[in-house]
């Protein structure tokens, strides 16, 4: 699984969650899942093109993905792993970044999906991804005032091709939220997306949608 780009070791949970699997002897070993799970527990490493796979899996395959098949991709814990190398590829200052927003509302009226872009803080700390990652807000205004500049594209569960736009985001800072008289416990980017189609939309609305990706250019992270 490995395509000589880079590779990615899974923590101790998703390996243990993979081994656990393994041991049920499920008929299901012999197909991808067996085999993703096999190069974990041996300790063996994943390209990207894997980790994009199983993110499909349990984003497309819900609410219908086989319990055992899930169980062999490591679960809720492989699940938030690949989740969080998604939303980490491109961290690095000054190359393009993308982030997954959980869906908070969807407004049948205006068809649109609201949700956080991006989280900084949570109740007075660093919020940091399944990576380890943390956005400070200064570099989280930065990548959002370039995102609304120069693309305002949406992603269709992180593939590349654009799945709609976002018509509304808000950066919510302590310093933002107190110069408008409010009070917030997280802070961070928050958005209003209006996917391009009916069926993308229905996706949200019945929860096989949990989340959306947009993309930007991050700056130099700076503590605030």
């Amino acid at each position: 699984m490995d395509d000589g780009g880079q590779t990615y070791r899974a923590p101790a949970l998703v390996i243990d969650a993979c081994r656990a699997a393994l041991s049920g002897g499920s008929t299901l070993a012999k197909g991808f899942a067996g085999e993703f799970a096999a190069h974990i527990v041996g300790g063996e490493p994943v390209d990207f093109s894997t980790v994009e796979k199983v993110f499909d899996a349990f984003s497309d395959g819900e609410p219908g993905l086989d319990p055992v098949e899930a169980s062999l991709l490591g679960g809720s814990h492989g699940r938030a792993w690949v989740e969080g190398l998604i939303g980490k590829r491109a961290s690095a200052p000054g190359v393009e970044f993308s982030a997954r927003c959980d869906v908070i509302k969807v407004d049948d009226e205006l068809g649109l999906v609201f949700g956080w872009a991006i989280i900084c803080t949570e109740n007075g700390k660093p919020y940091f991804d399944t990576q380890g990652d943390n956005i400070p807000d200064a570099s989280m205004l930065k990548a959002s005032a370039d995102f609304m500049k120069k693309s305002r594209g949406l992603g269709d569960m992180h593939t590349k091709a654009e799945g709609g736009s976002v018509v509304f985001a808000w950066p919510m800072t302590k310093q933002v939220a107190k110069a408008f008289g409010y009070h917030t416990e997280k802070t961070g980017l928050m958005i209003a997306v209006a996917p391009d189609s009916e069926e993308t939309l229905e996706k949200y609305r019945s929860g096989k949608y949990t989340g959306f990706s947009i993309g930007g250019r991050r700056g130099e992270d700076e503590e605030v």
